[in-house]
């Protein structure tokens, strides 16, 4: 997945949102968002534990300036690994070891969101992104 984003905002927003809709409570979900802190973050998490892999970067990303993200995913099941790229900077990677994080796929009532979340159960969406 790759985007151009940019914001000002301090606040939680989520870029791209991937999981369970409202039927599907138990399944993953995959995010990118920028954080309260101004930042970047990827994260994939398998829905049944709440165990979650992730990666930030470090650099502020909400300076009001375009920023490009790629995100890429290989592998599955426990051999999958998850590497993050800001502005041509390569974040590094995650390897998963402790959960299925092909659970997302799985999942009875998917969901895709660009530029909102949705939890499960709740039939709405938050975290809007407040950017272009």
């Amino acid at each position: 997945m790759e985007a151009w984003f940019k914001t000002t905002a301090y606040t939680d927003q989520v870029i791209y949102f991937a999981g369970a809709g409202q039927a599907g409570c138990g399944y993953g979900k995959v995010v990118l968002r920028t954080t309260a802190a101004g930042k970047l973050r990827y994260y994939v998490e398998d829905g049944a534990t709440g165990n979650n892999a992730s990666i930030e970067s470090a650099v502020l990303v909400n300076n009001g300036q375009w920023h490009h993200v790629v995100v890429n995913r290989t592998g599955t099941g426990a051999n999958t690994t998850i590497r993050l790229w800001l502005d041509g900077a390569d974040l590094g990677t995650v390897t998963t070891s402790q959960y299925p994080i092909n659970s997302v796929d799985a999942a009875t009532s998917p969901v895709s969101n660009i530029g909102s979340f949705y939890p499960c159960n709740s039939g709405v969406g938050y975290a809007y992104f407040n950017g272009t």
